[in-house]
């Protein structure tokens, strides 16, 4: 859906955005570039993602330090050690 889909529209019930977002992350097995997204908190809902194991971010999650790992990451992690 582009933006200008939107013009017609009465109202929006939910609406997200991403951000790209690239960390270098050093571990025992040398550094790697981590790829990831910044999400808004109604982005999660409106997609409806659904995690294979623990939960997704809440709004009330949205100011603190906490991750939802892909699960290729996931395994990479496990794989390194």
């Amino acid at each position: 859906m582009q933006f200008q889909d939107l013009e017609a529209a009465r109202s929006i019930e939910f609406a997200g955005a991403i951000l790209p977002w690239n960390y270098a992350v050093t571990g025992s097995d040398g550094v790697r570039m981590v790829y990831t997204i910044c999400a808004t908190p109604d982005l999660i809902p409106l997609l409806q993602i659904r995690p294979a194991v623990g939960r997704t971010r809440t709004r009330a999650d949205f100011d603190t330090h906490t991750v939802v790992l892909g699960y290729d990451y996931w395994r990479s992690l496990w794989s390194a050690g």
